[in-house]
């Protein structure tokens, strides 16, 4: 099997490198990513450049660690978790959606699998943007996080909130054929 490991959080981040051990034992690994931190700059690499999508049906999975500075939980449960995956199996439309919790391995209650996505933001707030130093714009996020205490243990940030590893599917928008996103990020075409 070939892998492609990728990210927003730079080559030299921490969480790539243990994804990309971890992919090795499922086949030979490729890993992609900005020479820097690009995390939350999406719109700014693409908003007013044209943006081409090519269909390529390939089977995805999303890692993301609520803490970036604690691996031991990841390092733990990202074996088992792509195992169980791959017997699974993949969705043609869907991209697996792994989120692990900002907790220790003795912290960690477990995972929950089948869990939706939480139509809630994470931040209260806003971006700001700052002064370029030359290498692009730098976006900030200014605001609070948010109290999900609310969520339900059925979505990926009411699991994650209670320290649960989240799994569950997401719509992929690349995937799907006929769908459109407009510059205010609202989606067409994806239910």
């Amino acid at each position: 099997m070939r892998i492609l490991v990728t990210n927003d959080d730079g080559i030299d981040a921490k969480g790539i490198e243990i994804l990309a051990g971890a992919a090795k034992h499922f086949g030979d690994v490729w890993v992609v990513a900005p020479d820097h931190q690009c995390s939350a700059m999406s719109q700014r690499i693409t908003l007013k450049e044209k943006l081409l999508v090519t269909e390529y049906g390939i089977p995805s999975i999303a890692f993301s660690n609520e803490a970036t500075h604690i691996y031991d939980t990841v390092n733990e449960y990202i074996t088992g978790i792509t195992e169980e995956i791959i017997k699974r199996g993949f969705r043609d439309d869907s991209i697996w959606n792994v989120n692990f919790p900002a907790c220790s391995v003795s912290e960690c209650k477990g995972v929950l699998w089948d869990r939706k996505i939480a139509r809630s933001p994470l931040f209260q707030g806003s971006f700001a943007e700052e002064e370029s130093d030359g290498n692009g714009r730098k976006i900030t996020a200014v605001g609070t996080k948010k109290d999900l205490s609310y969520l339900s243990d059925e979505t990926d940030l009411g699991a994650v909130t209670r320290k649960y590893i989240s799994v569950g599917y997401v719509k992929s928008m690349v995937l799907m054929k006929d769908s459109t996103i407009n510059i205010e990020g609202e989606t067409d075409g994806i239910q």
